[in-house]
């Protein structure tokens, strides 16, 4: 009899060890912070409410994954977590606890964006075009030319849109599109009198001289309208790759392919009374520049809270096709001169391809106001390495006598390239779903 107490008594102290040892494991397993519980192959089960413990391991986080806590909340307050039982399946372990909020935030398939642009642009360097006498001349000043003059900032768009091939956001594809204003630079003088104004060159056999927009005083006073007009647009197509990610912040790897066009023009006309009566000149300059080519980069996103960083750089490496096109006519027309700038020697469209560079940076501060909406302002530069642009190829020497040896054939034409670029500020409207 004594020896079954002592039996009894022996096992009911086992099996209180047991139980107590079984709900102190159990408790210290669920305080494991993120990064202990991401080393951690397996847990022990929670105790059951009998003499008997089961022994079903908790599902361990994945190696790649951090964990978080049933509460925490990635987005903001108010946002989604497991607490809220809002995450995906297989977000959450057993526990309650969250793995990584990239994996775990409602999958979304689509994103875009739509943005205001206010972008400067690369000014034009032009040549004297308008000035008060021959240039050689000390009391002669250029009016308008000779230097460089700028654009202003012009109005723009920018649309971003894409969508995501797989549930957990590893690759994409996407398209970007944008496109300024036209910029113009004007100059425009009416009632020019005799000698108040002239068109500056330099002559083969005469030096430098100059051509009268007034003309003669016939009561019939000269006029001049100059135009340059810039116009840019460019697209990328991109395949979107995740590299990298963590905790509210993921960076990928882009590529695909980009198309830029750059197209400006240099009109110059002038209205000038002779003894024959008025005659009308007019030469213009276009340059035309599109390229296609391939883009490589990355982007980087971060969340704190309501507010987001959003990165990208990028580079295209590819085909610069270069366009001039060069015309020149009046009116009466005069078929051996064309126009002042622009005669037989250098009318006409020549091409060529350059190999050229295009590198851009974007930075955007973002502000969340929904889960799916998001306000922006920004900072953007996009650099091109290599066009023709139309101040370049003017040429301001003239055979003004093409019947008389020397006959050099100017204005000549030869391809002068130069790089541009355009930055600015972005204000936009992001959204996903």
């Amino acid at each position: 009899m004594k020896t079954k107490l002592v039996l009894y008594a022996f096992c009911a102290i086992g099996a209180t060890t047991s139980v107590l040892a079984a709900q102190q494991q159990a408790k210290s397993s669920k305080q494991v912070t993120a990064r202990a519980a991401a080393s951690v192959s397996s847990t022990p089960a929670r105790p059951v409410a009998s003499a008997k413990v089961a022994s079903t391991p908790v599902k361990p986080a994945s190696a790649e994954h951090v964990v978080y806590p049933p509460e925490h909340d990635f987005l903001h307050e108010g946002g989604v977590g497991c607490a809220d039982g809002a995450c995906m399946e297989g977000c959450c372990d057993d526990s309650g606890y969250m793995y990584d909020p990239w994996y775990c935030h409602p999958r979304l398939s689509w994103w875009g964006s739509a943005e205001y642009l206010v972008w400067w642009r690369k000014g034009s360097i032009l040549p004297p075009l308008v000035s008060t006498g021959p240039l050689n001349l000390p009391a002669s000043e250029v009016v308008f030319g000779d230097g460089r003059f700028d654009f202003g900032p012009q109005p723009g768009g920018r649309v971003t849109f894409g969508a995501w091939l797989d549930d957990n956001e590893c690759i994409g594809l996407g398209a970007r599109f944008f496109a300024l204003s036209d910029g113009r630079i004007d100059f425009e003088q009416t009632n020019i009198a005799p000698g108040a104004l002239f068109r500056p060159f330099t002559g083969v056999h005469t030096g430098p001289n100059a051509v009268d927009i007034g003309g003669a005083n016939n009561g019939i006073r000269g006029a001049i309208d100059i135009e340059n007009r810039s116009e840019i647009y460019n697209t990328d197509a991109i395949f979107r790759k995740r590299i990298e990610c963590g905790f509210a912040a993921r960076l990928d790897l882009l590529a695909g392919y980009q198309f830029s066009r750059i197209n400006e023009d240099l009109d110059i006309r002038t209205t000038t009374d002779v003894a024959a009566g008025q005659v009308n000149i007019f030469d213009t300059f276009d340059t035309r520049n599109e390229f296609h080519g391939g883009t490589l980069g990355l982007q980087m996103e971060l969340d704190r809270g309501c507010f987001s960083v959003d990165f990208l750089a990028k580079i295209g490496l590819g085909n610069m096709h270069e366009t001039v096109i060069i015309q020149g006519g009046g009116n009466p027309p005069n078929t051996g001169l064309l126009g002042l700038l622009a005669q037989t020697s250098n009318v006409g469209e020549f091409e060529q391809d350059d190999f050229a560079v295009i590198p851009e940076a974007n930075l955007n501060l973002g502000y969340r106001l929904t889960e799916h909406i998001e306000l922006s302002v920004g900072y953007s530069m996009v650099y091109w390495s290599q066009v023709v642009r139309p101040g370049e190829q003017v040429d301001l020497v003239i055979d003004e006598l093409p019947n008389v040896a020397p006959n050099p054939g100017r204005p000549a034409f030869a391809f002068d390239t130069t790089d541009f670029w355009v930055m600015g500020l972005n204000f936009g409207c992001q959204w996903s779903y």
